[in-house]
């Protein structure tokens, strides 16, 4: 039986650009919410929304698995920079992910998640190689013709630079103040968002394999919300359409339809 892929966006914008690439494609209601399920590159491979935060993201990820049945998921979306160097439209391919807010002192250590006694999770291994890959080719070859000159001057799009690193997530969207006490406490991360860490979590407690693809929507500053969302509306969609596209159809091994186990670790 052929592996399926879940494809998570926290965004709705984001969910119905990626499903309008399916071949033959049909719905499914999942948690009060659309799912498109069709083919793409060959790949058998599910569309979810799963809206905002940690909780939404826990509850779509372990439906993935136990109601689409799916072998592994990646979760796809926007993400506040945290790393200076980053600019909008960069692509961050996390290694590990960390819940910021997660804080049962003196219990356990700060981040440190109850039973697991984990201060991190990492993502598999040769998914995040082969998601690096493809954004590397999106930067070096498909970002020149994939926004209009309008689009590029408006938002300062330049080509992508693509980093590996820590990923932070919490139920906060951080702006002013959040950043700098984020960027003291965690010096490595690259960037936070809202779901990968609690996707990571379920993925682990399930041996189902996971992969974080994040685009750099804003500086995690006081001018945040005004710059997501506009970026959302004309830029995400695209985004992850063009590093899903070139992740299914080049550099996702055909072995993995098969036979694949996680081969991530966690710390």
């Amino acid at each position: 039986m052929m592996m399926k892929i879940g494809l998570m966006c926290p965004m709705k914008e984001e969910a119905e650009f990626i499903a309008k690439q399916l071949e033959r494609p049909h719905r499914l209601k999942l948690l009060g919410t659309q799912v498109q399920e069709g083919m793409w590159h060959n790949f058998h491979c599910i569309v979810m929304q799963s809206g905002l935060g940690k909780v939404a993201a826990a509850a779509g990820t372990q439906a993935l698995i136990d109601t689409c049945q799916v072998g592994a998921v990646f979760v796809v979306g926007l993400a506040g920079a945290l790393d200076p160097a980053l600019r909008i439209g960069d692509i961050v391919i996390a290694d590990e992910l960390i819940q910021h807010d997660l804080d049962v002192r003196p219990l356990f250590d700060y981040t440190v998640i109850p039973d697991l006694g984990l201060k991190s999770i990492e993502t598999d291994r040769s998914l995040r190689q082969a998601a690096f890959s493809a954004a590397e080719e999106l930067a070096k070859k498909r970002f020149p013709t994939l926004f209009s000159e309008e689009v590029k001057t408006r938002f300062g799009l330049l080509i992508p630079q693509v980093k590996v690193g820590p990923v932070l997530t919490g139920d906060q969207f951080v702006s002013g103040d959040g950043t700098g006490r984020l960027r003291q406490l965690f010096p490595k991360a690259l960037c936070v968002e809202m779901e990968g860490a609690a996707a990571a979590q379920v993925c682990l407690m399930n041996s189902v394999p996971l992969a974080v693809l994040r685009v750099i929507s804003d500086r995690a500053d006081h001018k945040a919300q005004f710059d997501f969302t506009g970026f959302l509306n004309e830029v995400a969609g695209k985004y992850g359409f063009a590093l899903l596209d070139l992740l299914l159809s080049r550099h996702l091994s055909e072995d993995f339809r098969e036979d694949y186990r996680p081969s991530g670790r966690q710390r």
